[in-house]
């Protein structure tokens, strides 16, 4: 719907699904924490392979 809403205003995308604004907006709110949230667990995980010598699992 965000790569729709620049050829298409949201306004009208709303009306014609019936749908108030502010479910649009709780929409793309929820989204974009979404995102930001695995961006940080992604800088997690590389930060933590990296301090391990780029190694997984166990020694042995």
């Amino acid at each position: 719907m965000l790569k729709t809403h620049k050829k298409v205003k949201i306004p009208i995308l709303l009306k014609i699904a019936k749908l108030p604004k502010s479910s649009f907006y709780e929409w793309k709110h929820k989204l974009e924490n979404t995102i930001d949230k695995d961006k940080e667990l992604k800088e997690m995980i590389v930060d933590i392979f990296a301090n391990h010598l780029k190694r997984m699992g166990i020694e042995g």
